[in-house]
């Protein structure tokens, strides 16, 4: 992890925005394959109007990572709630 962040610092692809936290959940949830194949549901709790200023990529590879490790963790039928 503290690789990825020295990565990220070093890149010149670090250009933060604000953006709707709630929309940028669903769009990145879209790109989610580590829960496709097993039977776990989720779900998204995020107000509609939550805006956050950040960069869309290290989001998504945050986000990426963390369903993928609850993924791995929850068993087959389990629940996992952002």
């Amino acid at each position: 992890m503290v690789e990825n962040l020295l990565d990220f610092s070093r890149s010149g692809e670090n250009e933060l925005k604000i953006i709707a936290l709630n929309d940028a959940i669903k769009d990145i949830l879209l790109l989610e394959k580590s829960i496709s194949g097993k039977k776990i549901n989720l779900e998204v709790i995020c107000d509609k109007d939550i805006e956050i200023y950040t960069n869309m990529d290290s989001l998504t590879h945050i986000i990426l990572n963390l369903l993928s490790n609850a993924a791995d963790a929850v068993a087959e039928g389990g629940n996992i709630t952002i």
